[in-house]
C-alpha cells in the first residue's frame, strides 16, 4: 500500500511540474503578445498622425485656393 502512495505522489509531482512549466509558458506568451500589440498600437498612432497632418494640410491648401478664386 505504501508503495502505491509513493508512486502516486511521484506522478502528481510530475503533473504539477508539467503544469507549472505550461503555466509559465502561457504567461510568457501573453506578455510577448501584449508587447507586440503595444508596439503595433504606437506604430499605428504614428501613421494615423501622418495622415491627419496630410489631410489637414490639403484642407488648408484647398481653403486658401477657394478663397482666392
Amino acid at each position: 500500500m505504501k508503495s502505491d502512495a509513493a508512486t502516486l505522489d511521484k506522478q502528481f509531482a510530475k503533473v504539477d511540474n508539467q503544469f507549472d512549466r505550461l503555466a509559465k509558458a502561457v504567461v510568457k506568451g501573453f506578455a510577448e503578445t501584449n508587447k507586440l500589440l503595444t508596439e503595433t498600437k504606437e506604430e499605428l498612432r504614428g501613421q494615423i498622425d501622418i495622415y491627419i497632418r496630410a489631410v489637414d494640410g490639403y484642407a488648408k491648401t484647398a481653403e486658401t485656393y477657394m478663397k482666392e478664386s
